[in-house]
């Protein structure tokens, strides 16, 4: 009788071990209150001090071991960092919660929770995007230029680019729960809706490129009128200096520019064209030809000197018949 006694009161003292399946999942339930009333400070004292507990307690000796009842699964173990995860999740604190979902995913296995803390890191990184998202100028409304910062402060990320690598890390983890199930809608529908963020992203940015690629476009053609003014400009003026600079008559005709040099009247210049045409063409005469024109010369000579002749006889008539 003491016996049976002392060994009940041996396991009611197990059962009530931090690492107990009821312990752990009475943890997992009291943080779920906590949180849906909002008072993450207390929640995260309880966890606090369950992972306190857990760190305190001393191994077990093998006839506790055989004693104790049921052992916890690798579920139940994973249930303390589920619930930290999502208690951090919906409390901002996005960085702890993601350390905590992980570690949860890993220690539960295969199994249900394991595939609610894939999906659950999933929607973090979603929520994360749609944040980013509607800080994007396009869909915003807001202006795109950057909002004013101190002069020490670093540059302020693009929230498209921002938006895209939580949409990025979200599709990685939802296709991991599609990998563990996928029949789950929820999770099909969330991809799809990361996918069609992204294509938006790569719409706005190409939209960005165009638009980039117009405005200097549009100041090269802006900046080449102006250089080709100038060049007018300076050309007009150069033309004006030399018309300033050139002798012009009264008539506003400009004044013939003497030649250098001797002038040549226009008949010297074409007797002297004969010549050189003349010239020319004797050089070219055969002897034929020649012969031909000196006989012709030689007719010409008798006939002035047969002329002469005929005028000197009259001129001698004239002279004797004095009346």
């Amino acid at each position: 009788m003491n016996a049976q006694l002392l060994t009940l009161i041996a396991v009611a003292a197990l059962a009530d071990r931090a690492d107990s399946p009821e312990a752990l999942v009475g943890v997992a339930r009291e943080v779920s209150t906590l949180c849906e009333a909002g008072d993450f400070d207390a929640a995260r004292a309880r966890l606090d001090a369950h992972d306190d507990a857990l760190a305190s307690m001393e191994p077990l000796s093998w006839r506790e071991r055989l004693r104790r009842g049921p052992v916890a699964s690798f579920e139940e173990r994973a249930l303390p960092a589920d619930a930290r995860g999502v208690m951090e999740m919906q409390a901002g604190e996005l960085e702890v919660a993601v350390d905590a979902l992980e570690a949860a995913r890993a220690q539960a296995g295969p199994g249900k929770l394991r595939e609610d803390a894939t999906y659950d890191l999933g929607v973090l990184f979603l929520e994360e995007g749609e944040r980013f998202r509607a800080l994007i100028p396009e869909i915003s409304g807001s202006p795109a230029g950057p909002s004013p910062a101190p002069a020490d402060a670093e540059d302020a990320p693009d929230p498209l680019e921002e938006a895209r690598k939580r949409y990025l890390k979200a599709r990685e983890w939802f296709a991991e729960r599609l990998l563990l199930d996928w029949r789950d809608e929820d999770t099909r529908a969330n991809a799809e809706l990361v996918q069609r963020r992204l294509r938006e992203l790569d719409e706005i940015e190409r939209e960005r490129e165009e638009q980039e690629q117009e405005q200097q476009q549009e100041q090269r053609d802006g900046d080449d009128p102006q250089e080709s003014e100038e060049e007018g400009e300076e050309t007009s003026e150069d033309e004006q200096q030399q018309g300033e600079d050139s002798p012009e008559n009264a008539e506003g005709e400009r004044e013939p520019e003497e030649p250098e040099g001797e002038e040549q009247e226009p008949e010297e210049e074409e007797q002297a064209e004969e010549e050189e045409e003349a010239e020319q063409e004797e050089v070219h005469l055969t002897q034929e030809e020649m012969q031909r024109l000196l006989e012709a010369l030689r007719e010409i000579e008798e006939e002035g000197e047969k002329v002469q002749e005929a005028l000197r006889r009259i001129g001698r008539q004239n002279v004797d018949r004095d009346w």
